[in-house]
């Protein structure tokens, strides 16, 4: 349990013999049982597939690559005809290292990070048999958690079910998650097919 009035919850551990689930304790107080139920079985999700290690890889790849941009802009400010040739530091090679690589890196952080989240959110619907559920748990923490902010390291905002970081100023570069509008609509068209398989099985006529 996170001593925290923020609605939230978090998985951790590289693989599910070594994980924990930590629920907030606004998360705890906010939620009834069916809703916090499914969001813990998303955390499950995450701890079955591996999501955790997953994250932790494309970090670090995202830092090296950040950190080797860095490094190679040094190298080509301080040493140009060494790195670059006799002819001088090429400007737009700089712009690229220093720029573009280390926010490709951020952006392929990132989309690993939102496909993660709705493979989650459907693989809470399959532990519980409740897709409405998660899609009120997360109307709800959409709404709290806005209103009460985790102000902490946007590094670690993929771990949590929910964005913790503020909505506003330059908060909005460090989105690790879909948005809640479509995760909940991604639900609810799971909900509306499973009505619809089983219906269609309910009408189905024993064989003889």
């Amino acid at each position: 349990m996170v001593p925290s009035d923020s609605p939230n919850a978090f998985a951790t551990g590289r693989d599910p013999n070594h994980a924990a689930i930590a629920l907030t304790q606004g998360l705890i107080d906010l939620l009834p049982d069916d809703q916090l139920d499914s969001v813990i079985a998303h955390e499950l999700t995450h701890v079955r597939n591996r999501d955790t290690l997953t994250q932790a890889v494309a970090g670090t790849l995202s830092r090296a690559m950040t950190y080797l941009g860095r490094i190679l802009t040094l190298g080509a400010l301080y040493f140009p005809v060494a790195l670059v040739g006799r002819r001088g530091s090429n400007p737009i090679a700089i712009l690229f290292l220093l720029v573009v690589g280390p926010l490709a890196a951020g952006l392929l952080r990132m989309a690993i990070s939102r496909t993660r989240e709705c493979a989650a959110d459907a693989g809470a619907a399959e532990i519980t048999g409740n897709l409405l559920a998660l899609v009120k748990a997360l109307e709800t923490l959409e709404t709290r958690g806005q209103e009460v902010p985790i102000h902490g390291n946007p590094a670690f905002a993929s771990m949590f079910i929910m964005n913790p970081l503020s909505k506003e100023g330059l908060m909005t570069l460090f989105m690790t998650h879909p948005p809640t509008e479509d995760r909940i609509k991604r639900l609810q068209e799971l909900a509306e097919k499973a009505e619809s398989t089983e219906a269609a099985t309910s009408t189905v006529s024993p064989s003889a």
